[in-house]
């Protein structure tokens, strides 16, 4: 009988420590519902698992790297420090979390351990707390990779780009998603609309346009009712239904994908 291990990491700030993963799909998106992809696949049958809350590093995303020697640590409990007949290993990561499980997935490379599914939700390389030069490829010795990533037309985070977008050997299937960078990973926005003032969100508006006329301009914003992400200069394109739908699409569309060996009894 296969035992099949699951590990995650979770983006920045991000921290679901609820237990029930009926609470992972909040239809109103309304923010800080437990909601997180990556810890509602825990709850597929997998023999042991571990979460891990993203760095709360918000800028630096400093603690990554200690949050991957952690994993490591885990991994090396839970499965073996060397290929095991008897054991298949899983990944999922969010956000900087992503990147993270893309390290892990390196450094396991190196030890001979294969991953046999890694589930990625935008993965974003923000950090210098890692080893950099590995996120932007799936290694080899992972047999197939699934990245959900928002779409660039989505106009979310523009600044964060993404980064476990190539692979070594075909290993690595990715789709968009008309959602933000928070939804893709089940984190949504909730209902934050672009509005008048000098928060964080305003910057742009007021430098553009100067502190007289920015709310004005604000006001006739015909993006008004998307979504304007917490420091972006500018809203997205996502409107709060919208996002709602995307998250649910792109989880969807990973259950779809995934745990082939696990239905196969493999």
């Amino acid at each position: 009988m296969v035992e099949h291990v699951y590990l995650a990491i979770d983006g920045t700030d991000n921290l679901d420590n609820s237990s029930d993963p009926n609470l992972c799909m909040a239809p109103d998106g309304i923010h800080g519902i437990k909601s997180s992809h990556v810890r509602r696949m825990m709850y597929r049958g997998f023999a042991r698992t571990k979460y891990f809350p993203g760095t709360t590093d918000s800028i630096s995303g400093r603690s990554s790297y200690t949050i991957i020697d952690n994993a490591m640590g885990w991994i090396k409990q839970a499965y073996g420090s060397e290929k095991t007949s008897g054991r298949k290993l899983y990944l999922g990561g969010f956000s900087r979390g992503a990147a993270g499980i893309i390290v892990l997935a390196h450094r396991l490379a190196a030890m001979g351990i294969p991953v046999q599914e890694m589930y990625i939700f935008d993965a974003v390389d923000r950090s210098f707390w890692m080893e950099n030069d590995q996120t932007a490829t799936i290694p080899k010795n992972v047999v197939r990779a699934y990245h959900a990533v928002r779409d660039p037309k989505a106009g979310s985070r523009r600044s964060f780009g993404n980064c476990g977008m190539q692979s070594a050997h075909g290993n690595l299937e990715i789709a968009r998603f008309n959602t933000t960078h928070g939804g893709v990973g089940g984190w949504p926005n909730g209902k934050k609309k672009v509005t008048p003032g000098f928060g964080p969100e305003d910057w742009a508006y007021v430098g553009a346009y100067g502190a007289m006329v920015a709310p004005a301009v604000v006001a006739m914003d015909p993006n008004q009712d998307k979504i304007h992400e917490f420091g972006e200069a500018w809203p997205s394109n996502v409107t709060p239904a919208a996002e709602i739908d995307g998250m649910k699409k792109a989880m969807a569309w990973m259950y779809s994908k995934a745990f082939t060996s696990l239905a196969a009894g493999g």
